[in-house]
């Protein structure tokens, strides 16, 4: 298992600032998350589960039919980030609907990730 703490950013105009939380680096392909595959995000308060669900159109035409009928669940595709000559995978998340969930710009969030799985929350210190 993979853990890590990170800083939930701001991204979009200085009056009406959005959420993002990034996910970089090699230790994504290394659970499954390689370039070109599809996630899908199930969400409920206070957490975020990404689920990797392959790649391809025959995927994504499967994937977008079953995100039809869920209402708190959304598509992301994992891109490349290059970096000094040297390529990564990275996978960013943002919107307003991270606010709804309870994640704040400033904020930090524990994400866990396991193979095919990563988990992130927000990081209560009183735990």
């Amino acid at each position: 298992m993979i853990t890590k703490v990170l800083f939930i950013e701001k991204v979009g105009k200085p009056t009406k600032p959005i959420p993002k939380v990034r996910l970089a680096g090699n230790w994504l392909k290394e659970i499954g998350f390689e370039y070109g595959s599809l996630v899908t995000a199930d969400a409920e308060c206070g957490s975020i589960t990404l689920n990797l669900r392959g790649s391809g159109t025959d995927t994504y035409k499967s994937i977008v039919t079953q995100l039809l009928s869920k209402r708190d669940s959304r598509l992301f595709h994992v891109r490349r980030n290059r970096q000094v000559k040297k390529y990564s995978p990275f996978l960013e998340i943002t919107g307003q609907w991270l606010t709804n969930l309870g994640f704040k710009i400033g904020d930090f969030v524990v994400m866990k990730a396991t193979n095919q799985t990563i988990n992130i929350k927000p990081l209560n210190l009183s735990d």
